[in-house]
C-alpha cells in the first residue's frame, strides 16, 4: 500500500505499510504575527493526532523551513506522539531549529542530499535551496517519484536544472509546489503582476520537469489582519489557476486536493484525479468566497528593543 494524503497548506503525507512522512504540519492558529490564516479550518491538530494514533506506524516528519505556516509551534504542543517520531530538518550553521526540537522530540540533522531509508518502499532526500532558508525533499515512494518543492522561488530554466543536477533526475512523477504569492507587494498592480508570474513559473516547472501529475498547494491562506487585508485582492484560487490560459496545454496534468484528499498509488486512475480535482476546485472556491467576511486580526506588534 503507498499512498499520498493532502492535508491542508504545505502538508501533506506519503504512508507505506510500516511508515508514515509528514510534511510541514500547520492546521490551526494564524501564522505571522496574526497575518495569515488557513482559508479551511476545517481539520484542526485533534484530527491529526487522532488520524496518525489510529495508522498505528512509524511517524516522520519533515520541515521544508522555520516559516510560522510550515514551522508551527502551535502544531507541536498539542502533538502527543513524541515517543513514536522521528523529526528531520536540514543541516544549519545556527542549529536554531535543531536545538528547539532537541528539547522534547527525536531530531536528526540531514546533509544535503543525504539519502533517508524509512523502509523498502520508501525514502526520502532533502535539499537546501541555493541561498535561502527555504528547502526542498526529493521522495520515491514505491518507484514513484515526488518532488516537494514548497516555497522555493523557481524564476528560469536554471533554477530548473539546478534541481535536477541536485536530484539527478530531470523527470518526475508527481510535483508539489506554491501557486500564489505569500510575500508584500503595496500596490494592486505589484499584487496582479505576482499573481501571474506564479502561473508563469508552473508552467516553466511544468514544461522542464514534464510530471504525470502537478499539485498546486502552500498557497491556501488569506492576509487575516486588519493592516494586510489589501493583499487579498488578487491571490491565485484554484479556480483561476486551472483555468489560466498560460496553462491550458497543461491542464489535464493540475491536479487540485482538499483536506484529507487520499491517493492510492497502487489503484489511482485518471476519473478518479479529475473528480477529486472539481470537487477541490469546488470546495476552495466557496471557501475563498467567504474571507472577505471573516473577523480580522487587529493586535498591534512592537518593534521596540529596549
Amino acid at each position: 500500500m503507498s499512498k499520498i494524503i493532502f492535508v491542508n497548506h504545505s502538508s501533506f503525507l506519503v504512508e507505506t505499510n510500516k511508515n508514515i512522512f509528514l510534511c510541514d504540519p500547520w492546521y490551526e492558529g494564524s501564522a505571522f504575527f496574526d497575518g495569515w490564516n488557513l482559508v479551511s479550518q476545517e481539520i484542526d491538530n485533534s484530527v491529526i493526532n487522532k488520524t496518525l494514533i489510529e495508522k498505528k506506524k512509524n511517524i516522520n516528519i519533515w520541515y521544508s523551513h522555520e516559516h510560522s505556516d510550515h514551522f508551527s509551534i502551535n502544531f507541536l504542543k498539542s502533538y502527543n506522539l513524541k515517543d513514536k517520531t522521528q523529526f528531520y530538518y536540514k543541516k544549519t550553521s545556527d542549529k536554531r531549529v535543531f536545538n528547539f526540537l532537541k528539547k522534547n522530540f527525536k531530531i536528526k540533522e540531514i546533509e544535503k542530499g543525504e539519502k533517508v531509508v524509512l523502509d523498502e518502499k520508501l525514502n526520502f532526500k532533502g535539499f537546501s535551496y541555493k541561498n535561502t532558508d527555504d528547502s526542498f525533499c526529493y521522495v520515491n515512494l514505491d518507484d514513484r517519484h515526488i518532488l516537494n518543492l514548497n516555497d522555493c522561488v523557481i524564476k528560469t530554466k536554471e533554477d530548473c536544472n539546478y534541481i535536477s543536477n541536485l536530484i539527478k533526475k530531470k523527470q518526475v512523477d508527481y510535483i508539489f509546489v506554491q501557486f500564489s504569492y505569500a510575500t508584500w507587494r503595496a500596490s494592486k498592480n505589484e499584487r496582479q503582476k505576482m499573481a501571474t508570474d506564479k502561473i508563469q513559473r508552473l508552467k516553466l516547472i511544468l514544461d522542464h520537469f514534464k510530471p504525470t501529475t502537478l499539485f498546486p498547494f502552500a498557497s491556501y491562506i488569506y492576509f487575516s489582519h486588519e493592516e494586510n487585508q489589501d493583499m487579498n485582492d488578487s491571490i491565485n484560487t484554484p479556480y483561476k489557476v486551472y483555468n489560466s490560459n498560460t496553462l491550458k496545454e497543461y491542464k489535464d496534468k493540475i491536479i487540485f486536493l482538499k483536506p484529507m484528499d487520499e491517493i492510492n498509488l497502487n489503484t489511482l486512475n485518471n476519473n478518479e484525479l479529475k473528480k477529486l480535482n472539481l470537487d477541490a476546485i469546488k470546495y476552495w472556491d466557496e471557501k475563498y468566497k467567504i474571507i472577505d467576511n471573516k473577523q480580522l486580526n487587529q493586535k498591534k506588534f512592537s518593534y521596540n528593543l529596549n
